[in-house]
């Protein structure tokens, strides 16, 4: 975490360390952890400050692009390539570049 104010280099945030990933995005929760997109696992990953795992979310899935408003709704906790997550109004915006479609997550309080 680097903060372009001061020009100081305040605090190093390891991530999961695995050949398999890749990571492209991350935002801060509420509490001061991470939400970080996993690309090529097809997830979001919950990480502590010390970089400890607490949550996975998702998995990878499919859904029939173009058809019905239905299409989209299905598999609602499944991702196919998630490129970039946000926080904002204690929900997760996940854009699911695979299955061309956003997915609003409530956070749990």
């Amino acid at each position: 975490l680097y903060d372009y104010k001061t020009m100081y280099l305040k605090e190093i945030v390891q991530l999961p360390q695995n050949a398999n990933r890749f990571y492209s995005s991350f935002d801060l929760y509420p509490d001061g952890s991470w939400i970080v997109t996993d690309v090529t696992q097809h997830r979001l990953l919950h990480i502590a400050r010390n970089g400890e795992l607490l949550e996975t979310i998702g998995s990878k899935g499919q859904v029939e692009i173009g058809t019905t408003k239905e299409a989209y709704l299905e598999k609602p906790d499944q991702f196919y390539f998630p490129i970039r997550a946000k926080i904002a109004n204690n929900h997760i915006y996940v854009s699911d570049f695979g299955n061309c479609r956003y997915h609003v997550i409530p956070i749990e309080p």
